[in-house]
């Protein structure tokens, strides 16, 4: 996109999204700022500190503030190359015009049928599973535990940075809802604390999951070490 206009990215998605929403606390500087939370994280899991390790990531013992929890810092270095991967900088408040935008089908950002395009299934077949659109997942959210369930689509994405901070938003097009959700710190796992508060919102309860018998056959098969090149051309220390 900065090579077709000929402009960098701050400046496309300024003219594009943010200036049209009147998004005025939003950008991809990469600039420290006075309004920017104070942030949080915790020691590496026993699993990161592996991964992470044999990544050759080297980890320095840090003291938490209260037995937990470990203050961080913005650093811009973080996002050196990869802005447009999760660069931007924003607020509780302008991410709720850019829900409301979404509510309306982009309505002042892009063409409805463009709109359509993005929030289609692109990957993903199976409806009970989450699936992704263009750069948006497409999480399907059981509201009933009758059987057949009701089946809600909940629209979204998340976001996080390093030292940290977790973010999330969702919308759900059906009730005309939009959730902005914004943490102070860096969760190995934060997905429980969001999908909490998004049944919360929408007044669903947690329905029960039906236990099913396993393949014995898979069952035995399945426990061992699952390894990959280090490094390879198509994985990193994530696998």
């Amino acid at each position: 996109i900065v090579r077709a206009e000929g402009a960098s990215l701050q400046d496309v998605m300024q003219r594009r999204i943010w200036g049209p929403l009147g998004m005025t606390s939003t950008d991809i500087l990469d600039q420290n700022d006075e309004r920017i939370t104070t942030c949080y994280h915790r020691p590496p899991n026993e699993d990161n500190r592996f991964q992470l390790e044999r990544a050759g990531v080297t980890l320095k013992d840090e003291p938490t503030v209260d037995g937990h929890n470990i203050r961080g810092s913005f650093t811009a270095d973080f996002n050196q190359g990869m802005r447009a991967a999760g660069g931007v900088q924003s607020t509780v408040a302008d991410m709720a015009k850019y829900a409301s935008a979404l509510l309306r089908g982009g309505a002042g950002i892009v063409r409805a049928e463009t709109f359509e395009a993005m929030v289609a299934a692109q990957h993903g077949g199976d409806g009970r599973m989450t699936s992704w659109g263009l750069s948006i997942a497409r999480t399907p959210l059981r509201t009933g535990a009758e059987r057949p369930s009701t089946w809600r689509q909940l629209l979204g994405h998340g976001g996080a940075y390093f030292g940290g901070w977790n973010s999330h938003l969702d919308v759900l097009p059906d009730a005309n809802i939009g959730i902005v959700q914004h943490m102070n710190i860096m969760m190995d796992e934060p997905a429980p604390v969001f999908r909490r508060i998004i049944r919360a919102v929408l007044g669903i309860e947690d329905a029960p999951h039906s236990e099913r018998a396993t393949d014995p056959e898979l069952l035995a098969a399945a426990p061992g070490m699952y390894e990959l090149p280090m490094p390879g051309p198509l994985t990193n220390f994530r696998p």
